[in-house]
């Protein structure tokens, strides 16, 4: 439940990162979708966001929860910010570290 709860806070931010016309963006074809319709994509991102922080409180408790999202949603912004104009952040990249915290989360943990 964890890694779901990362990967909306992920999926948030990215799309309202994206969706900024300030951002130095990519050219991949996500971006340039989203770029393309940036006005209702700023509510699906917070409607991400918020989604996140709904599961991080089901699962933690008000208190925790709400310090752990944003514990997390500033060490997921930071990556972000750093990593895409670089061009380090692919889906493929994004599909493996999911699905090995999604291991490592359920048979490990």
């Amino acid at each position: 439940m964890t890694t779901l709860t990362i990967l909306f806070i992920f999926l948030g931010f990215y799309t309202l990162y994206s969706s900024s016309k300030r951002a130095a963006l990519n050219n991949s074809k996500i971006d340039l979708w989203i770029q393309q319709r940036y006005k209702p994509l700023k509510l699906t991102g917070v409607f991400l966001l918020l989604i996140g922080l709904g599961l991080s409180i089901l699962t933690e408790g008000f208190a925790t929860g709400t310090f752990l999202w944003f514990i997390v949603l500033m060490t997921l912004g930071s990556l972000v910010i750093l990593l895409t104009p670089l061009k380090l952040m692919n889906y493929k990249t994004l599909l493996v570290v999911f699905v090995c915290t999604l291991v490592i989360e359920n048979f490990i943990i």
